[in-house]
Formats: structure tokens, C-alpha cells, sequence
């Protein structure tokens, strides 16, 4: 049996949902946390950036789509998996691929972010479009880097707790 918990385990009072996982998971069930750490080309992103500043300021300085993670969040995972006493050791480990993304396929992957989900309509209509203009400026597509963090543990055994 296992639990995982896809690019949204920051959303979870962590404390109480190690916990909730623990309360859940068998003997020898796997827990799993994982976040995709985007890393645009340094072209790309800088110009992105500017956008964000002038359109979105705010979303610029946190946006995971823009490679911000901003806080300990991988840190602050293991930490409260551990603190359970629950489950064996907590492995970390990373996973780097890549994606080329054309216009329309990066205009789709933007809005399921919730720091765009937040915008309003007309601003995040204009983001989208400064932004469409800057990838179309460079043929477009352009590449992103990726750093996949996994934050893993395996359920002890409740007598042994």
C-alpha cells in the first residue's frame, strides 16, 4: 500500500498530514511527496520575469513555474514525517529531466498553478498573452529544466512504535 501526494503536500498542515498518512498506511506502506522544481532557460526566464513584475507583480517572486520555491518546504516535509516516529527514514532524493514547451502547451500548464488560478480573469488574460508573445518572439518553444524532489518513507512496523 502506499500514499502519495503529488505537487501539493505544502497545502497540508504538515504535522497532521504525516500523521494522517501514518494513521492510514500498513506496515511497510510507502509514503511519497514530490514536487516539480521548473527551471525555465535563462532567456526565457528572465524575460518571464519582467512580465511578471510589470503584470503579476507578486506571483514573480514565488511561482514555482519561474523556478521560485521560496521556502523549506522540502525541509519542513521530512521533518514532520519523521516526527511521527511512525516511519523508517526519510530519503530525499532528486529526479532532473526536461520539457520543451510550445506556446499553446505552456499557455495550457500556467493556469493549473494556483498562483495563476488566483489572478483575475482580465489580468491573468493579459499575462498570458505578454507571455505568449515573449515565446512566439523565440520561435515558439523553448526548454525547461526540472528537478523532481521526492521525499519518501517507509511505515514501521506499529508494534515496533
Amino acid at each position: 500500500m502506499a500514499a502519495c501526494c503529488t505537487t501539493t503536500w505544502h497545502w497540508v498542515d504538515p504535522d497532521l498530514g504525516a500523521a494522517k498518512a501514518a494513521a492510514v498506511l500498513r506496515d511497510g506502506g510507502r509514503l511519497g511527496v514530490f514536487w516539480n522544481c521548473g527551471r525555465p532557460e535563462p532567456e526565457i526566464r528572465a524575460t518571464f520575469e519582467r512580465i511578471y513584475a510589470e503584470v503579476a507583480p507578486g506571483v514573480d517572486s514565488h511561482s514555482v513555474v519561474l523556478g521560485r520555491l521560496g521556502d523549506d518546504r522540502f525541509d519542513v516535509a521530512a521533518d514532520a514525517i519523521e516526527a511521527t516516529r511512525q516511519f523508517g527514514p526519510v530519503e530525499r532524493t532528486a529526479h532532473t529531466w526536461a520539457q520543451r514547451y510550445t506556446t499553446s502547451e505552456w499557455l495550457d500548464h500556467l493556469p493549473t498553478h494556483s498562483d495563476h488560478q488566483g489572478l483575475p480573469d482580465r489580468q491573468l488574460d493579459r499575462l498570458l498573452g505578454r507571455v505568449a508573445g515573449a515565446i512566439d518572439e523565440r520561435g515558439g518553444s523553448f526548454l525547461t529544466g526540472y528537478d523532481t524532489v521526492v521525499i519518501a518513507a517507509t511505515r514501521r512496523d506499529a508494534r515496533s512504535t
